[in-house]
């Protein structure tokens, strides 16, 4: 398949096979499929959030877009990063590794009493 100028298309571009015809949309069976931004948007998003800018107001202002925006799309890759790890598990440690878990971190303060825990 190849890559052609269609004028019908969210992205004026679509995938089109040269021996039988058909034309499917660049977003095809991905999950930028229902998404109404410009796939350079989409895809300049992505990288920035791949690199751990954090920040809504620079992700807001160089992407143009409203911090509401900002933040569905960024749950939503957060969403796709746990998707994945549910369907593909990885062990933590291994062989002649040890996993130390550290009950004392695990807390919750009820009505702002009890200690505040410090650290990792």
């Amino acid at each position: 398949m190849n890559v052609g100028t269609f004028t019908d298309s969210k992205d004026n571009k679509k995938w089109r096979c040269r021996a039988c015809k058909t034309t499917c949309s660049l977003r095809y069976e991905s999950f930028f499929k229902g998404s109404n931004l410009s796939l350079p948007s989409l895809l300049q998003f992505l990288y920035f959030w791949s690199v751990d800018i954090q920040s809504h107001a620079f992700l807001g202002r160089h992407l143009q877009r409203s911090p509401n925006t900002v933040v569905d799309w960024k749950n939503f890759m957060r969403d796709v990063c746990i998707e994945d790890l549910i369907i593909n598990p990885e062990p933590i440690g291994g062989p002649g590794t040890v996993v130390e878990i550290d009950e004392s971190k695990f807390g919750r303060r009820k009505y702002n009493r009890g200690r505040l825990l410090t650290g990792q």
